[in-house]
């Protein structure tokens, strides 16, 4: 699994907030309970198959790019592209 997109905070692979709401914060996917960084996929999961079908779970969280934070709506989004070998 590979994520991409213009939301992706290339200095901590973060999602960036692109709503006009909240500030100073961004929203961290993570596999487990470790945080993926989606600049580069470090910590993206690998999708094992069994019989040919396959999942996985994913959360996501806020995290604070800086202090303060400042209430608000959040939103972002970012694309995924799982590759069969």
């Amino acid at each position: 699994m590979s994520f991409s997109g213009a939301n992706i905070d290339t200095s901590n692979g973060k999602l960036k907030n692109t709503s006009s709401g909240g500030s100073n914060i961004e929203i961290e996917l993570v596999n487990g309970a470790t945080p993926i960084n989606l600049s580069n996929n470090t910590n993206a999961p690998s999708v094992p198959l069994n019989s040919g079908s396959g999942s996985t779970t994913l959360k996501a969280r806020y995290y604070a790019s800086t202090t303060p934070v400042t209430a608000g709506a959040v939103s972002t989004s970012v694309d995924f592209t799982l590759t069969y070998q």
